[in-house]
């Protein structure tokens, strides 16, 4: 499995993204309707890899443009899952917000994997690599009790995902051929930049801590995994046999998700402005623990972040030396996407968590599938009639009204969130949702709160 990871690449998705700008597009569509992957992919799959006369095999341009759609596809996906998720724990539905945050992550992760070369498709997975040869997983290694040895079994989406994840998280070549470093900026530099710029240190120690947000931020896809009667439980089992009080009041609810709104605020040309300088506080102490204890006693971290400053070229400006330094300043998100505890009295982890984590895995995959279309030459223009459908669809906008620019929709929204946050704050700890209801004035700004799949419109 390892190999199949480390052998995958994102330069033939590249080139399925530009073929979806040069033939797709022109003609009102982002797959070719006679590509098999369109209407049956599972099946599509694996007659690729049947033998003889059964075999109906996949052109390289029919897996590339589909690797390449749907990194772009599962992340909206996973931003709408992300949105019904919180708003079915604003209804007080904790299963249910749990169920769909869990799915939220599983679709980014899905699209991080396909913009990274990587296709899951049930029990039939698949890779391309730089020297265009599409291969099939060989399946997860296990030992089997019965026979003795060690054997290998396909896997279901569940389980590959989480396996994927955790192998490129884990590889010693990756990220080859990824620009991980370069989904994030602060200050109009890449984190690949600020990472180079960072004395005694260099750009592995910086992809290395990445790849532990990947780890951390796919807990719910290792969990749910590791234990499918827990995953069963939430999905399909009935929710209220045990009547318990709410773990959170309605007004902490709201504020919880207030902060999280405030971190996806986009500013001028930075998508994720906010966040990514918390992003980059994290990723900067966290090489500088890594430094030797002698590099450290001779350089303290707010010397090591003005020399990062002056390497970059940048000014020394107060602010943001005092904000990268700042080692209590960690944002909620993060504070609670590092909770992993199951609550004693539902024995279920915290939807807010699995919100949190489902967030942050989202702005990567939003990132990285920005960079492979933005490395193929696609403007998000071209990809004008995909916006059209997707912001009519979710009430974003009227048929025809599609904003210029997708910073308008924080605009069309960004007074709702504070009208919400600061009547909720306002009243009793008890708040109830009836009384959401009742006001004459909040339901409306309440229906746009929930909305948190505008951001990926504005990251993407």
């Amino acid at each position: 499995m390892q190999n199949f990871i480390d052998r995958a690449s994102n330069l033939p998705v590249i080139n399925g993204a530009a073929k979806i700008k040069s033939d797709n597009l022109p003609l009102g569509y982002i797959l070719d309707p006679s590509n098999p992957l369109v209407s049956n992919s599972i099946d599509a799959v694996k007659n690729n890899f049947l033998t003889g006369i059964r075999c109906v095999p996949l052109s390289l341009e029919q897996v590339n443009t589909y690797m390449a759609a749907s990194s772009l596809l599962h992340s909206l996906d996973g931003w709408v899952y992300l949105s019904h998720a919180v708003e079915s724990l604003l209804k007080g539905d904790n299963g249910i917000s749990i169920h769909l945050a869990y799915y939220a992550e599983l679709r980014a992760s899905m699209s991080f994997l396909a913009s990274e070369g990587i296709g899951i498709f049930d029990h039939q997975h698949i890779h391309v690599d730089s020297s265009n040869l599409i291969a099939q997983d060989p399946g997860v290694r296990y030992y089997n009790r019965q026979r003795q040895r060690y054997e290998y079994k396909r896997v279901g989406t569940h389980i590959m995902v989480w396996e994927a994840i955790e192998k490129w998280s884990t590889s010693n070549v990756k990220p080859i051929n990824s620009e991980i470093l370069k989904v994030f900026s602060v200050n109009g530099k890449t984190f690949e930049e600020w990472v180079n710029a960072f004395p005694y240190s260099g750009t592995v120690t910086g992809t290395n801590v990445i790849k532990q947000w990947m780890k951390d931020w796919n807990f719910d896809v290792n969990f749910f995994t590791d234990d499918r009667r827990m995953r069963n439980e939430v999905s399909y089992r009935p929710q209220r046999l045990n009547i318990n009080p709410p773990t959170y009041t309605v007004n902490e609810v709201i504020k919880e998700l207030s902060s999280y709104w405030d971190i996806l605020e986009p500013y001028q040309t930075n998508k994720f402005q906010l966040l990514d300088k918390h992003l980059l506080r994290i990723l900067l102490q966290k090489m500088y623990t890594n430094l030797s204890p002698t590099i450290k006693t001779n350089n303290s971290l707010e010397e090591i972040i003005v020399d990062t400053l002056n390497n970059l070229g940048e000014t020394h400006n107060p602010s943001i030396i005092d904000f990268l330094k700042d080692v209590h300043g960690t944002h909620k998100i993060f504070t609670e996407a590092q909770n992993k505890a199951l609550d004693p009295i539902t024995n279920s982890l915290n939807p807010l968590s699995v919100i949190a984590r489902a967030t942050l895995m989202l702005r990567i995959s939003t990132g990285n599938t920005s960079l492979i279309f933005k490395n193929a030459g696609v403007d998000k223009s071209d990809l004008s009639d995909l916006w059209e459908s997707y912001g009519v669809e979710n009430g974003f906008w009227n048929a025809g009204s599609t904003p210029n620019d997708f910073t308008e929709l924080w605009d069309d929204i960004k007074d709702h969130i504070e009208d919400v946050t600061s009547w909720a704050i306002s009243k009793s700890p008890d708040l109830s949702l009836f009384q959401i209801y009742d006001d004459g004035a909040i339901p409306n700004s309440f229906n746009y709160f929930k909305q948190f799949h505008r951001a990926c419109l504005w990251g993407i």
